[in-house]
């Protein structure tokens, strides 16, 4: 856990000062009561068709970027979940519209335990390939709407993406294998990780307030940068991108700045190696092509001619170490033709993460370094 135990309390004390939690919770039983009753009455009744007036009113509820949301403050929405207004519109009347779709929705929002697993699963089946963005691959939209129903059992952060990094930089049991695992898992496993790794160190608070802790913190599990740029790119609305497509740019973006604020100062912060081949690498901001177009971030060497490859991560976890090891292995390969050099690489990322930790504790020739954003005004 990369923030002990005490420190957490105190940050989660010092939280509640501010934040009225039984005022939250409150609000948020109206809002889940106003949901279940659209729900209810007009999907899940036969009548007349929605319309854009009665959809924007549960959108508030739902979404912190809906249109509208600046003339009505004392709506507290689900979270920011970067689906456009008209999608929301396209997407209630197809589920009204859908049997199928909302019978299974409608099962989901009433199921108990582990019994949402297969729901889950099935639903993601049923609405495989439909640009509709209710299944998306960091489930924003599907877990919104758990939680609109259920704000007393299901945490508000609705991103998967922002689950792992969560739960990685804590350090919680209980994760779901977010690569590997079937939607179903990751949405149930990830939400149960959370709450119940507050609860082993002491803290009991319904998931809504944990949420909203959570990201009164979010520089700390998710990094300084990215959570600046992830913000940036939240707010574009120049493009109407899937909410996968929008985290996926935000990471690329933000590599790419840590690649040339490390490239421009690279000699500073790596005393004693240089760069393996200065002329390329310096026109690429210390990129190094290995194997076919495999390209690590860093290739150096130190002052013995030992090479030194750098990875960068927005996210530090173990997946990483696979992938420095592989550059690793080519460059023992191709390069170390003189058996007297060797290869050790450096993973570095704004965030720990436990599963690479334990990782290197059996890989001795890698090592993580944490880096830290730094202003100075001289």
């Amino acid at each position: 856990m990369t923030m002990e135990k005490e420190e957490i309390i105190r940050n989660f004390q010092a939280f509640l000062e501010d934040y009225n939690e039984e005022e939250n919770r409150n609000l948020w039983i109206r809002q889940s009561q106003k949901f279940k009753d659209f729900w209810n009455n007009r999907i899940m009744a036969n009548g007349g068709e929605l319309t854009d007036d009665e959809i924007d009113a549960i959108v508030l509820i739902l979404d912190s970027k809906a249109k509208g949301k600046a003339s009505h403050p004392e709506i507290n929405p689900v979270a920011m979940m970067m689906t456009p207004q008209g999608a929301w519109r396209n997407l209630f009347r197809e589920i009204k519209s859908n049997r199928e779709m909302k019978d299974i929705l409608d099962y989901i929002f009433k199921a108990k335990g582990e019994d949402i697993i297969a729901l889950i699963n099935r639903l993601y089946y049923i609405n495989k390939g439909n640009k509709n963005r209710l299944t998306g691959d960091s489930a924003n939209v599907i877990n919104g709407l758990i939680f609109a129903y259920n704000p007393s059992e299901y945490v508000s952060a609705v991103s998967l993406n922002d689950r792992e990094q969560i739960i990685n930089y804590f350090g919680f049991s209980g994760a779901p294998d977010f690569k590997n695992d079937e939607p179903g898992e990751k949405v149930f496993k990830s939400n149960e990780s959370i709450k119940n790794g507050f609860k082993s160190i002491g803290i009991d608070a319904d998931p809504r307030t944990i949420s909203n802790f959570l990201y009164s913190i979010k520089s700390t599990w998710k990094g300084v940068l990215a959570s600046i740029i992830e913000e940036m790119a939240e707010s574009d609305e120049s493009e109407d991108l899937p909410e996968e497509k929008k985290e996926e740019k935000a990471k690329v973006l933000e590599e790419a700045i840590y690649q040339k604020l490390i490239h421009r100062n690279f000699e500073t912060l790596f005393k004693g190696l240089k760069y393996y081949k200065p002329e390329y690498q310096n026109k690429h901001d210390g990129h190094f092509i290995t194997y076919g177009k495999d390209e690590t971030d860093f290739l150096a060497a130190d002052k013995d001619g030992n090479f030194v490859v750098i990875e960068i991560k927005v996210s530090g976890d173990d997946r990483a170490l696979a992938q420095i090891q592989r550059y690793m292995g080519w460059v023992k390969e191709e390069l170390c033709q003189d058996n007297e050099k060797s290869v050790r690489g450096i993973i570095i990322s704004e965030n720990e993460d436990v599963r690479l930790n334990y990782a290197l504790k059996v890989a001795k020739d890698i090592e993580f370094k944490k880096m830290k954003l730094d202003i100075n005004i001289i």
